[in-house]
This record gives C-alpha cells, structure tokens and sequence, in this order.
C-alpha cells in the first residue's frame, strides 16, 4: 500500500484506507506515515471477509465519506494495485473523460459467469461469526430449510422477478455524478439494497446492479482502464512481472493488477523506472 500511495501522491489527491479488522492497523500506520505530505483519511473499520457484504460496506462507507468533497473522480485501488501512468497522465486522462464513468459490467442474463450467476442469487449467503453461511434447497437444517423456502416464495419467486441484476468487476472509476447517482439509489432501493446483500460475492453484484437502476442518465463505458491478466481457468488474475511491462506499456491503461513487491522487490524499482521514462 505505502508504494502505491507514495507513488500516486499529489495536493489534489485523497486516499480513503481500509484496514480490515481482522489485522493489527500499527504496521500499516507506521508505514504510511513514513510518506510526507499524503492526504491520508482512514475509513471506519470492518471485518471484510472475501465475498462479504462487508466488502461492499465499506466501498459505501468510503463514497459517502469522500464524495462529500466533492472530487472530479473516485478510483477503487487495491493495496496490490500500481499505476502504469504518471499522475499528470492520469489527470489529464480523466479531465478528457469527464463526465464518464469506467466499469466493466453486464447483465447477468448475458454473463459469461457459470449458471449465468445464478448460482450467486438463488441461495442465501451470509456470514456468522466469521463463518459463511449457504443455504439453498438442499440443506438439511430444518431451520435453514425454513428459512429458505420463505426467501424461495418471497424473494426468488416474487421480487426477483421484477428486478434485472448485473456484475461487475470489483474495480471501477467514478465521476462525482456517478457516485451522487450510486448514493441516491441505494436510499430509493431499500428492499432491493436489502435482498443483494445475500448473494454470493456481493460487491460483483452489489453496486452494477444498484447504479443501473437510476432514472437518470449516467454515461459508464464498459471498461475497467486496468491491466489484468486472466489465465486459464484461473478464479484469481495473475501475479505481474517484469515480462507484462512490454505488454501494458502500449495499452490504454491507468493501472496494473496485481503486483507483489514483497515476493518481487526488484520488480518496483523497474516499474518506477518505465514511468520515469515515459516522461522523456
């Protein structure tokens, strides 16, 4: 985190950092403090379990806090996220674009996800006490049972019908419309905001499906500016190297996923080395 921070640091620039609440903050704290001059505001912490609501709370948490600033754009970056461009590349890049938006989504009904999704939406999902919890049609405790054969009758059968759900990739980059948009939607949805937070890996459900609700008319185009690199069936992007620079370095991208300068501590000098470049 501390060198993607370090790296994208400027006056107009603010970082709002979530620590999960599983980890002890002081490592992390230590660390940053260490870059001078960085707006840095921590958001409340969670417990954000992979494939939690908790994951989408706090990208909530976050907008509502940051977008009362008022800011041209919010990027959703992950500690394993780093810029391929400079930041005066990155500025004019998003002023050009204004007022776009940058997600890859779509319907679920025309996914390439397996079931369709379906499998996401017709359990219940959620976590107890750190556990996650599924119950579908199968399950055999007559509570959960219970349970399911009244989200089977109340949600499956009734509300879903009259909903169209879509996914997307976690990361994305909003204009302030966008996120003003997002906000008043999730007030004016409170049943549907209510039933996504028991699919299964929320955030890929979650907010797709609660911006596009909007009566208004909001520009998002079908792109996430990210390089990310899938292989084979793999259910996670592959780990970049210093082979993917050559790759990335042409493409109309503003960020790399993932990287790991612990494991590869070289490989961030060489990136800082390609940007410094890309100024000459």
């Amino acid at each position: 985190m501390r060198c993607l921070i370090e790296q994208l640091k400027h006056p107009d620039h603010y970082f709002y950092v979530h620590i999960d609440k599983q980890k002890d903050i002081d490592p992390f704290q230590k660390s940053l403090e260490k870059i001078k001059d960085a707006n840095i505001v921590y958001l409340e912490r969670v417990n954000s379990y992979w494939g939690s609501y908790n994951c989408v709370k706090v990208i909530i948490n976050g907008l509502k806090k940051a977008s009362a600033e008022k800011f041209d754009y919010y990027i959703h970056l992950s500690a394993q996220d780093f810029p391929l461009r400079n930041n005066d590349e990155i500025q004019q890049k998003l002023a050009n674009s204004s007022p776009l938006s940058f997600m890859h989504h779509f319907k679920l009904a025309e996914s390439t996800w397996a079931n369709k999704g379906k499998d996401r939406l017709e359990a219940l999902h959620f976590f107890l006490f750190g556990k996650r919890i599924s119950i579908g049609m199968h399950t055999k405790n007559k509570l959960y049972k219970f349970l399911y054969l009244f989200w089977n009758a109340l949600v499956l059968k009734k509300f879903d019908s009259k909903q169209t759900y879509y996914g997307c990739e976690f990361y994305f980059m909003f204009h302030h419309s966008t996120v003003i948009e997002f906000l008043k939607n999730l007030q004016d949805n409170f049943f549907l905001r209510q039933r996504l937070k028991f699919t299964l890996i929320p955030e890929e459900i979650f907010i797709p499906t609660i911006l596009f609700k909007s009566k208004s008319k909001i520009e998002v185009v079908n792109k996430t500016l990210r390089f990310i690199k899938w292989e084979g069936l793999s259910s996670s992007p592959k780990m970049l190297d210093e082979q993917d620079i050559a790759e990335f370095s042409n493409g109309d991208y503003l960020f790399g996923r993932k990287f790991d300068f612990e494991t590869n501590p070289d490989l961030h000098q060489k990136l800082l080395t390609y940007l410094k470049n890309r100024k000459n």
